[in-house]
């Protein structure tokens, strides 16, 4: 994989490595663990709140996964 930045930011990770000892692979890696999880869907608050006969309660989770999850 290639990633693509500024030289402003790259200046930035290489000082940010140099003054956390760590690589900037590794923060790299950490910053995009942290933006993806942050962008995972949400469940709407209103599933389980009503029945409406088209879903029965042992199909839930695989109507979640399938529905919910784009993994």
């Amino acid at each position: 994989m290639t990633v693509y930045m500024s030289h402003e930011m790259q200046a930035s990770l290489k000082a940010l490595a140099k003054r956390t000892g760590r690589s900037q692979a590794d923060l790299m890696r950490e910053a995009l663990e942290l933006y993806v999880r942050g962008q995972q869907r949400q469940l709407p608050s209103f599933v389980g709140i009503i029945e409406d006969g088209s879903l029965q309660a042992r199909y839930v989770e695989d109507w979640l996964d399938h529905t919910w999850h784009t993994d």
